[in-house]
Parts: structure tokens; sequence; C-alpha cells
């Protein structure tokens, strides 16, 4: 089976993948960020039985989501944000509300992403 959708005994592969790389960062109320191959239901519940969040972009298709439909699927998980809006700025200048939490994951993702097109190279 594909990556995601292989599960042993304890869930789904890339759930125990993140669940082992960072056990030794739990149970100390932080926030975990992961990108949507990552992200699912499973893996927000057994972080936050480890006093531990998650926020990540969801997959459409992952087990247990809810039905949602907007102008442009972008799905997002989070057990730290509520449905706040908070103002930002384009770089042409022009202001709009967005979700907290897409803010938040954008701003959190950032190092990584430069971290992986730097190690592309």
């Amino acid at each position: 089976m594909q990556g995601g959708k292989e599960r042993d005994t304890r869930g789904a592969v890339s759930t125990n993948v993140v669940l082992q790389l960072s056990d030794k960062l739990l149970d100390e109320g932080r926030t975990i960020v992961t990108e949507n191959y990552h992200s699912s239901i499973e893996l927000a519940n057994k972080l936050l039985d480890r006093e531990t969040h998650l926020l990540g972009t969801l997959r459409s298709n992952r087990k247990g989501n809810p039905k949602t439909k907007d102008k442009c699927d972008v799905l997002m998980i989070s057990t730290t944000h509520s449905a706040e809006m908070v103002e930002t700025e384009w770089k042409s200048g022009q202001k709009v509300k967005k979700p907290k939490m897409i803010r938040d994951y954008n701003h959190d993702k950032t190092p990584i992403d430069t971290s992986d097109q730097m190690s592309s190279y």
C-alpha cells in the first residue's frame, strides 16, 4: 500500500513516524507542524494524548476528515487554533483577512521550506 495508508497494529505508518521522531519533544505543550502526508485526525488525537498540539495541511481524502467545500480547497488541522481571522498584507500592499492558523502555518513552515530548497541544490 501507499505510505500514509499503510497500517500496523499501532496505526498509520505516517502517524508512527511523527510520534517516533518527536518522542523526546512530547508532553511539554509544544506544537508540531506537519505537511499533508503526515497530518491526520489520528495523529492529532495521539499528540493530544501526549500534551502536544498539531498544526498542518490535510489531504482532502484523509480518513476521518469532515466533508467541506469552498472555492479553493485548503484543508487545515489544528488542535491549538480557533476560527480566528487576522488581517495580513500581500506583497502588493493589499490587506486581506485569513484564518490565523494559515498565517501561523505559513510562518512556521518558511524555515523548513528554505532548508529543503537549499538541500536540493
